[in-house]
């Protein structure tokens, strides 16, 4: 075996032993929080080597963050943002400021493959920070046990690193980490918008859709969800005057940010040079041909089990009765993620037809639908508590899964180191 295959072998029987410890320290407790610990550290395991085998040993274009990077890096040494058509270095920056804004912290590390690694690290915080504060909240609120919202967190992770789409913007520095996390937590905060007035929350709501927007243009369907919620909540008028909100809190950013960085400058590269992006085929028929071929490289087990096992899930709880399918409508986050999730399917088409587009595109859909399975999982589960063991089986299988594709993996890389430079095929 090679020294990679020997280091992860080592290291997984390391957490599982802990996870058996962990049982013989909770002994006494429900059977389902018994496999809960004793599943917990080999998965986190799983997760955290996922992490370290995409960001040291492979990262997927290593090149393409640290150009991303680059516009981030020349702020620091007085380079302006965005510079005219005829003057001017080209930085290849055609996304509004805040992305570039977000990784000003990697710029901190003089080492400059350590900036491209710190950019890394800032993306997985971007990427998974609002997930984990979204199981966090419900399981303070009473809906998720802490091993449950455990386990949907490391379903999650699993998902994520498989499909190539969502690989690709947790582990890569680039403008979509940050703009699917604003959009997040946008879509979070829209979910506990209530009756007729946006009040804090929905303003909240507003502002985290608009730094969504001015991190990549594609999440500017996010701006309509506000409103959208309170005309569902609260009727028509409501939700104009929450439109009208919207409106004049975008106006409000999008005046100072074009005086900051220059208006002919900031529209130059935000909106024409984008907008001449045609599509990658002349025809209709050949841009569907290649969506279909990028979709169906999404079609990756761990994706049909979760989504399996949700749909029993729902099953399971509207058989139960409306009593139990009460729990799916009290407090529907996850609705706000289902709605995201379809309003963004066009422009994440657009995104990834268009020259230029790549995998990372089909995110801005990807993203908010997995949320919202994850969420919808959950909430069976705190209805029917038994489908808790639906739950031990989908994780089992997603780390017996992921282990062996990692085992398969790993000896290429002992005989000879991978330039990172294109996805991986497992």
């Amino acid at each position: 075996m090679y020294e990679l295959g020997k280091t992860y072998v080592l290291l997984g029987a390391v957490s599982c032993l802990i996870g058996v410890v962990l049982c013989f320290v909770g002994r006494g407790r429900l059977i389902f929080s018994w496999l809960a610990l004793l599943l917990l550290p080999p998965m986190a395991f799983v997760i955290i080597w996922n992490w370290y085998f995409s960001l040291v040993i492979n990262p997927i274009y290593a090149f393409f963050s640290a150009n991303r990077l680059a516009p981030s890096v020349a702020l620091t040494y007085g380079y302006q943002l965005y510079y005219p058509a005829d003057r001017g270095p080209v930085n290849g920056w055609i996304y509004p400021p805040v992305g570039a804004l977000a990784y000003l912290p990697a710029t901190a590390v003089s080492n400059p493959p350590m900036t491209v690694l710190a950019g890394c690290c800032l993306s997985l915080l971007f990427y998974f920070g609002p997930v984990t504060g979204l199981l966090a909240f419900e399981a303070r609120r009473g809906r998720l046990k802490a091993e449950v919202a455990c386990l949907l967190f490391t379903a999650f992770a699993v998902l994520s690193n498989r499909l190539i789409s969502l690989y690709m913007v947790s582990t890569m520095a680039h403008t979509d980490a940050p703009a699917l996390g604003f959009g997040a937590l946008a879509l979070g905060l829209v979910g506990r918008i209530r009756g007729e007035r946006l009040g804090t929350i929905g303003v909240g709501a507003i502002v985290a859709a608009i730094c969504a927007s001015y991190s990549k243009q594609v999440q500017a369907p996010l701006l309509l969800m506000p409103a959208l919620w309170v005309t569902a909540t609260g009727g028509i008028w409501p939700g104009l005057r929450s439109l009208g909100i919207t409106a004049a809190l975008v106006l409000s950013v999008l005046v100072p940010v074009a005086l900051v960085f220059g208006p002919e400058e900031f529209f130059f590269n935000t909106w024409i040079v984008p907008s001449h992006h045609g599509l990658k085929y002349p025809t209709i028929g050949e841009n569907a041909t290649l969506l279909f071929w990028s979709l169906w490289t999404q079609l990756q087990r761990p994706l049909f089990a979760i989504l399996l096992c949700t749909l029993a899930s729902v099953a399971v709880v509207r058989v139960r009765g409306i009593d139990r399918w009460g729990a799916l409508r009290d407090d529907p986050i996850w609705l706000s993620f289902l709605i995201g999730g379809c309003l963004e399917i066009p422009p994440a088409i657009l995104g990834y037809v268009k020259r230029g587009g790549d995998f990372n595109g089909e995110a801005y859909a990807l993203y908010p639908l997995a949320i919202a399975l994850i969420l919808i999982l959950g909430r069976c589960v705190w209805s029917v508590p038994r489908l808790a063991a639906l739950l031990i089986v989908l994780t089992l299988y997603l780390g017996v899964s992921e282990s062996r594709g990692m085992m398969r993996e790993l000896p290429r890389f002992d005989r000879a180191p991978s330039g990172g430079t294109s996805p991986r095929a497992r």
